[in-house]
């Protein structure tokens, strides 16, 4: 009633809870933390098969590939050794059933809610990531990233370093008719490692959580 939403995504086969948002609606949260990329599900609809938001149809063991040696939370990291793309539908119409009943089974709607991930134009978001580049000492960071054609993080600026990864955070901005959501990462030369990955409105607030596959105990 007050336009105060919260949200939360769910992983591990919509078992565990990966990302409580306060202030922020479903399709303006987005979390991958590459920890459940062996969890499949069987159905047809896109979040199903595509995610809410991750980069799992995008790993090919060349460009991009999951890690387990250099890690920042949990078993996996995604390594990148060049660029990779991610796009998302924008839906621009107002929010619709999220399903029909439909001879007694409940049947996902093909809704912003059934697209994932859709941020609202006009509207300013955080983006932020933790990643691992060939100087793992130096506050800087050669990696890349862009929304939409727009770059968002500069060679020059300096970043928190824990342990050897850097903590990259920016801001973007959908244009007002933006109809898709493009995320754009790159190296910048040699192998990088990227982990954490996180996406919420600027005036709301985004827990993420990393657990370990096997005992679905929380790690971070």
């Amino acid at each position: 009633a007050l336009n105060r939403y919260s949200a939360a995504l769910f992983g591990y086969l919509e078992s565990l809870p990966v990302a409580v948002a306060a202030n922020a609606r479903h399709r303006e949260i987005a979390y991958d933390g590459f920890e459940d990329y062996g969890f499949l599900l069987d159905c047809n609809s896109d979040t199903c098969n595509n995610g809410h938001f991750n980069f799992k149809r995008y790993v090919d063991d060349a460009t991009v590939s999951l890690d387990t040696d250099t890690v920042h939370s949990g078993r996996y990291s995604l390594q990148l050794n060049g660029m990779v793309a991610l796009t998302k539908t924008v839906d621009l119409g107002a929010a619709t059933s999220l399903y029909s009943f439909d001879k007694g089974r409940f049947v996902l709607q093909s809704n912003e809610l059934a697209k994932g991930f859709s941020p609202l134009p006009g509207k300013k978001y955080v983006i932020s990531f933790w990643v691992r580049d060939t100087q793992p000492r130096t506050p800087t960071t050669d990696v890349q990233v862009s929304v939409n054609g727009t770059a968002l993080v500069s060679s020059l600026a300096r970043w928190p370093v824990v342990e050897g990864w850097k903590r990259v955070e920016a801001h973007f901005i959908l244009p007002t008719a933006a109809s898709f959501f493009n995320l754009e990462l790159q190296s910048g030369g040699g192998t990088v490692y990227l982990d954490d990955l996180r996406i919420h409105p600027f005036d709301g607030q985004l827990k993420s959580f990393a657990y370990d596959a096997s005992s679905q105990r929380l790690w971070a």
